[in-house]
């Protein structure tokens, strides 16, 4: 029944298509569902975008911002000339500005007003929308590559399965769509690195009654969660999509689904 349904949907007109995609996701106890009535639903683009944003990323170790090149390498390797790519929360353009010059067409989208305009100033040659990941306002297999790095799943609060889809139905046959997440293993750095942002006042307080297997979550509402490899399979086998799940550098899981 699965499959059969997301199919037809795949490809069917976009209002039939998303409030379809809901009343399915509702039906299934088994999806994984992001709650959207979370007081954090919208916080990178009210609380933390922008510099704020780009100060995050100046406060990270060395195992971090290894971490970092990892993500921009792993997409640097899927480049060529050519190509037209769209990362999903594009922020103020730090991983989409490595690419510009490597391809035909570099596109980011974020919700964050302040981050938009950051990355218009700072890199002039990227092409920028504020737009929503779940909504996206291009035509049907408009891009060869579309990612989402860093957590971005996780960070974005919408029903993943409806993320993939949308990201999968602008992505031309042949192309890829690319989501990561966090390892178990690199957990202690990834929440040094919040508590960092918090000693700095770019977070609330890390709540660590509430804090713990794989979720941060600070005194302002703050929470970040994580997608295992488990999670990326249930997702990418909701879709009906070919995928591969990989880890990179200890501290990345991928999910890699190849668009038919």
């Amino acid at each position: 029944m699965w499959s059969k349904n997301w199919w037809k949907l795949y490809r069917a007109p976009a209002v039939m298509r998303r409030w379809s995609i809901l009343l399915i996701l509702a039906l299934d106890l088994n999806v994984i569902v992001a709650d959207s009535t979370q007081p954090d639903k919208a916080y990178y683009a009210k609380k933390l975008s922008g510099i704020k944003l780009e100060k995050v990323y100046e406060l990270v170790s060395a195992r971090v911002r290894r971490y970092l090149k990892a993500e921009i390498d792993l997409i640097a390797s899927m480049l060529e000339p050519g190509l037209n790519i769209l990362e999903l929360g594009c922020g103020y353009g730090r991983v989409l500005s490595a690419f510009a010059h490597s391809v035909e067409e570099a596109w980011g989208i974020d919700n964050s007003t302040e981050s938009i305009a950051l990355a218009a100033e700072r890199y002039p040659d990227l092409h920028l929308r504020q737009m929503d990941a779940v909504h996206l306002e291009f035509e049907d297999d408009a891009f060869n590559l579309v990612f989402g790095v860093q957590n971005f799943i996780s960070a974005c609060k919408v029903e993943p399965q409806q993320l993939l889809l949308e990201a999968m139905r602008v992505t031309k046959p042949g192309g890829r769509v690319i989501l990561t997440s966090y390892t178990p293993q690199f957990w202690p750095h990834r929440l040094e690195w919040f508590r960092t942002q918090a000693d700095h006042g770019l977070l609330g307080e890390i709540d660590d009654t509430a804090t713990g297997d794989g979720i941060i979550v600070c005194t302002d509402g703050f929470k970040a969660t994580t997608f295992s490899l488990d999670d990326f399979k249930k997702v990418a086998s909701s879709c009906v999509a070919e995928a591969d799940f990989y880890t990179i550098d200890d501290s990345s899981v991928v999910l890699e689904v190849r668009v038919a």
